[in-house]
């Protein structure tokens, strides 16, 4: 029977191993769960702790009030009983007396009676002490300010986790996408070390890329793998960042509304200011989510050609590979050449990017890729004649790209974009000539 999710898969050869997309999402939940444990944690920290500390050291009036009486209030646990101590404050606010139980703001409990005991013990029922209330709710009456070394000790107790946790989501997320020819090119780096130092030498052409990093990877099949524009990785780690910094400053304000609402204070005007925001953080995390898909469900794309850099009129092959279990509508490959231009209105720089040539060059349309089969199809690919070059400057350039377009069934579509260097056309022969001395050398370092 066939699975849809391999726990154990065939390599090359007859060696088998643990399938790496089992082991990534694995870590990515393990790490994933330690790094909201860690943000809960410090996120409760802040709004019960620290906060309250902070408004009765910063924002509580002070003034002078009696103490009526004393108690130590009983709190039973399922584990065990906890106390704290409290005083009946009576004070005076804008002219009017008011009596109200409080001694800390956080109200920490313990279960040592004998130390609570000993609190109420220092102060003197009928006497009289400086204390503080909150000027938007009296009922917040303290008898003491406190730095609120606890607090800090749990913000810290958290720090851990969110750093462990965060630190693995992103280490697993930078290890996806990295091909096994990463690993071929660190063996044979001597090798492609001296390929690419000597094209680096002959393709000195002023305002054309040198692109060096579109050669350094050999192909399994065709002489060079192209690198990808902007890999699937990078989105997920982006939009990952943005989701959690955002996420964690909606939670923290969102805590403090429905705190309101349970003290039964509600805060309508906070409320629906937070709305906008809560709405966009779900859309953040729709999108990461989204792109965690297509990052782990649509499986690799890979681009292959036989020559590179390119020129006008020239003629070569292109190997397309997608991997992963899909059901696709229409696989596509256009090579495409973008104008991007940067320009100053006033104070405001503006980058503006205008496609100038589009052409189809392969389609496939209604076919399933299995998992562990590939698909794989090889195609002819002209530059036009004529055409404008690569070029690069400081507020201009031209770019060539082959792009990938996949339209799927009950997955996201994907769309990733491989760049291209096309040189001058002057320069044909001699870098024709330069590509048959890097294929002599690289199939006489193999």
């Amino acid at each position: 029977m066939r699975r849809g999710f391999r726990l154990v898969h065939k390599k090359r050869g007859h060696r088998h191993s643990v399938s790496p997309m089992a082991g990534h999402l694995g870590e990515l939940v393990f790490f994933g769960i330690v790094f909201l444990i860690g943000l809960v944690w410090m996120a409760a920290a802040l709004v019960f702790l620290v906060t309250p500390l902070w408004r009765a050291n910063t924002r509580f009036v002070e003034t002078v009030c009696e103490i009526e009486n004393k108690r130590v209030v009983v709190t039973d646990d399922p584990d065990e009983t906890r106390f704290r101590p409290e005083f009946l404050l009576r004070f005076e606010v804008e002219g009017r007396s008011q009596a109200h139980w409080g001694y800390s703001v956080c109200r920490v409990i313990s279960t040592n009676r004998a130390e609570q005991e000993a609190i109420l013990e220092g102060y003197e029922v009928g006497q009289t002490y400086p204390c503080w209330y909150d000027p938007s709710d009296p009922t917040r009456v303290v008898l003491v300010r406190e730095f609120g070394w606890f607090a800090m000790m749990m913000v810290l107790g958290a720090l851990p986790f969110v750093l462990i946790g965060g630190g693995g989501v992103l280490f697993v997320l930078l290890r996806f996408g990295k091909s096994d020819e990463h690993v071929l090119a660190t063996w044979r780096k001597g090798n492609w070390d001296r390929v690419v130092k000597k094209q680096a030498e002959s393709n000195r052409l002023p305002g054309v890329p040198q692109g060096a990093d579109m050669t350094n990877s050999p192909g399994t099949t065709l002489a060079y793998r192209l690198p990808i524009s902007a890999s699937p990785t990078w989105k997920l780690v982006g939009i990952l960042l943005a989701a959690l910094l955002w996420n964690a400053a909606v939670a923290y304000f969102t805590t403090i509304a429905v705190r309101g609402f349970l003290l039964g204070q509600p805060d309508w005007w906070v409320t629906i200011f937070l709305v906008p925001f809560v709405a966009l953080g779900i859309f953040f995390i729709f999108l990461f989510f989204r792109q965690l898909l297509i990052a782990t469900g649509v499986g690799k794309t890979f681009l292959e050609i036989s020559d590179h850099p390119l020129h006008p009129g020239q003629i070569c092959r292109v190997l397309v590979h997608q991997s992963g279990r899909l059901r696709v509508r229409s696989l596509k490959l256009f090579l495409v050449c973008r104008e991007k231009t940067q320009f100053r209105e006033g104070t405001d720089t503006r980058i503006e990017t205008k496609t100038v040539f589009s052409q189809e060059i392969f389609r496939r349309q209604r076919f399933d890729i299995q998992r562990g089969i590939p698909f794989e199809a090889e195609v002819e690919m002209a530059v036009p004649q004529g055409v404008m070059h690569s070029f690069r400057s400081a507020n201009n350039e031209i770019q060539w790209l082959l792009v990938v377009e996949g339209k799927l069934t009950r997955k996201p579509n994907f769309q990733r974009e491989f760049y291209l260097i096309v040189h001058p056309e002057k320069e044909h022969d001699e870098s024709r000539g330069a590509e048959a001395v890097r294929a002599e050398e690289l199939r006489g370092g193999e």
